[in-house]
């Protein structure tokens, strides 16, 4: 989603996509239902979905390119 919209910005300059691929990224750093933190800085692993008890403990690889694809589409967008 983050990618998407970061890429949707820079085709049509609409300040709107920045806005929403940011809010793509904050998910994975709280902004979501549980106000859970599912990237971790300190190992750079990103969990992968929310379970009614918080985060599921799986840090895979799918999981791990998501989090750090949104992150890297929301810093690319800030630097045009």
């Amino acid at each position: 989603m983050a990618d998407a919209c970061s890429r949707a910005q820079a085709v049509t300059g609409e300040p709107r996509w920045s806005r929403t691929a940011l809010r793509a990224a904050w998910w994975f750093l709280g902004e979501n239902d549980s106000d859970a933190t599912m990237y971790r800085h300190h190992t750079g692993s990103t969990h992968d979905g929310l379970t009614l008890t918080g985060v599921n403990s799986n840090q895979g690889a799918e999981s791990t390119l998501a989090g750090l694809g949104a992150l890297q589409a929301v810093a690319a967008s800030r630097r045009r």
